[in-house]
């Protein structure tokens, strides 16, 4: 969707594609996500996408090197952490820095992972 959904928006994207994580279900391998783009204009809609504001807040952060299928071990540190903390998660956010479709080698891929707390 997100190739579809840049288009849709073109010159009013003002950051990486992101994904938005409410839900992980470990067991039965399924997300409640959203494929998403910031954006400088809200008032421009797009065909079959709506407009979501995300509050600031407060989250821990690692950067990623490589493969997507990789970063299972970066979401279980930053997990541990935010329990050692006594923290609650709110929403996992990825931000795709560099990927697909500019760059094809997915050992040079970079993915910002934050967990966003309570």
């Amino acid at each position: 969707n997100m190739p579809l959904l840049g288009k849709g928006i073109g010159d009013k994207i003002a950051g990486p594609g992101t994904g938005l994580y409410y839900t992980w279900d470990t067991v039965n391998h399924n997300t409640d996500m959203v494929a998403a783009f910031p954006v400088s204009d809200t008032g421009k809609k797009v065909k079959d996408a709506v407009i979501i504001h995300q509050d600031a807040s407060k989250a821990f952060m690692v950067e990623h090197r490589g493969p997507y299928g990789g970063m299972m071990g970066a979401h279980i540190a930053l997990g541990k952490e935010v329990a050692a903390k006594g923290k609650t998660m709110a929403l996992v956010v990825e931000e795709y820095i560099v990927g697909m479709p500019a760059e094809m080698d997915s050992t040079k891929f970079v993915t910002n992972i934050y967990y966003l707390v309570k």
